[in-house]
């Protein structure tokens, strides 16, 4: 099996969204201290030298790696409307996912973005709004408490309105986990409430294949 770099940012990307049976068994290989390691880096935002998702905003294999497991998630494409000028706008790369008119795909516009004030944006030459069509052998997953993993009447996280939960316990008992991904999803205020995100639990931490 070829080394898998987790420092670089789409790679670990994956790992949070959409761990293959490859990272899985990569991760796994690692020691103790190396998954901390990594797990820290992707997920604790008071550390001083972390901030995931802001401070790779504007990498383009980082918006690939993420772009493309919603549409996987969603089983329809998503189109971005977003200029490489604005990946990075007030340092968080913030965007949207609305539903096309149409009921045949999602859009990623900008947050801030209103048409009536600002219908020119900064386009560069030979640039066009990329789709990501989804993998159509993903299968749904039943949609299931984020910390639990316990099925039946759920409800969702009151701050990004999209990660479910049974309880308020398992909802506080994930807080440290779920914090980083929590305020960048009620940025983007994406549809995710269809089915449950990968956990990191789900990739065996702690393990060994």
């Amino acid at each position: 099996m070829a080394d898998i770099d987790f420092s670089n940012a789409a790679t670990a990307m994956k790992l949070i969204l959409n761990p293959t049976n490859e990272l899985t068994r990569a991760f796994n290989a690692l020691s103790q201290t190396e998954q901390d390691a990594i797990l820290e880096t992707i997920s604790n935002s008071a550390l001083p030298t972390t901030n995931f998702f802001p401070d790779n905003a504007s990498d383009p294999a980082f918006r690939d790696v993420e772009l493309q497991f919603y549409a996987d998630d969603y089983q329809m494409p998503v189109e971005d409307t977003v200029p490489p000028a604005y990946w990075g706008e007030d340092g968080n790369g913030l965007y949207r996912i609305e539903k096309k008119e149409s009921g045949e795909g999602y859009v990623v516009r900008r947050k801030c973005w209103r048409p009536d004030e600002d219908p020119q944006e900064e386009r560069p030459t030979g640039w066009s709004p990329k789709v990501y069509n989804p993998n159509l052998n993903n299968t749904p997953q039943e949609l299931v408490c984020s910390h639990c993993q316990a099925s039946g009447e759920l409800f969702k996280c009151p701050v990004c309105n999209i990660m479910p939960y049974c309880s308020e316990r398992c909802r506080n008992a994930d807080w440290e986990i779920h914090r980083e991904r929590c305020e960048h999803d009620a940025v983007i205020g994406h549809a995710g409430w269809t089915r449950r995100h990968p956990r990191l639990s789900e990739v065996g931490r702690g393990s060994r294949a």
